[in-house]
């Protein structure tokens, strides 16, 4: 069988050449990694310090960032937020295939580095129920998924947390966050999202593919948070800092 996996492998790398998911480079027909060994070192964790409560990095130390500081971290519904990877250039290459180019396979790669980072916050044990961040129907019948479900979906199945792909809707199809300033994608995302499910007393862990001032994890938390779930913690594939 090995043999013919091996004749398999390499007949497929003719027809379809593996190559680094950044940097292009061939890569030899036995490879099972997304990206070379040169790329694969740009992942990085975030840290070594980090706010406690939205999981930047803190570059001079400290326990919280100027958002969350004194009093301010009161306001907020999501009550934690950790990701499993910095947006470096290596990660942006395979969140941009994930996402835009159709390259769903990639979800057992990044989904195992959320699990990794699921698993050093003692908070996340407490979790119920886990959910992605949803996409507005119409994104969703254009790009064909939702790629934070297909992460979350995973993840639930490797923690066995039971999974609710439905317990958030998308009600307004906002704009890309990703062209906004912080005010803008605070005022782009309020109100967007609806709970459409019981979730009295429930804790329920988000997921969503990257986040960079947490205004969409945030809106969802509301949202949840308005349909008196006890507790929202949020986890993200990548941290843009």
């Amino acid at each position: 069988m090995k043999i013919l996996e091996l004749i398999k492998d390499h007949a497929l790398n003719i027809l379809l050449p593996k190559t680094c998911h950044c940097c292009g480079r061939d890569l030899p027909a036995s490879y099972k990694e997304p990206l070379c060994g040169e790329c694969r070192a740009g992942l990085k964790e975030p840290g070594p310090h980090i706010c406690g409560r939205c999981g930047i990095t803190l570059p001079d130390g400290g326990n919280r960032c100027y958002s969350c500081r004194g009093g301010k971290a009161a306001g907020f519904k999501c009550s934690l937020i950790r990701s499993a990877l910095v947006f470096t250039p290596e990660t942006r290459s395979l969140v941009h295939n994930f996402k835009y180019s159709g390259h769903v396979y990639l979800q057992k790669f990044l989904a195992e580095k959320m699990c990794a980072a699921f698993d050093k916050i003692p908070e996340f044990k407490t979790v119920e129920i886990i959910c992605p961040v949803p996409l507005h129907a119409f994104k969703h019948r254009t790009r064909g998924y939702n790629q934070s479900a297909l992460l979350a979906r995973m993840l639930a199945h490797y923690k066995n947390i039971f999974y609710d792909e439905k317990l958030l809707a998308r009600n307004k199809n906002t704009s890309a966050q990703a062209k906004l300033k912080k005010a803008e994608r605070i005022k782009n995302v309020k109100e967007a999202f609806e709970c459409r499910a019981d979730v009295k007393g429930k804790i329920i862990l988000l997921i969503d593919d990257v986040c960079t001032t947490g205004s969409t994890l945030e809106a969802c938390a509301a949202a949840l948070k308005s349909a008196k779930a006890k507790k929202v913690y949020a986890l993200t594939l990548a941290r843009e800092e």
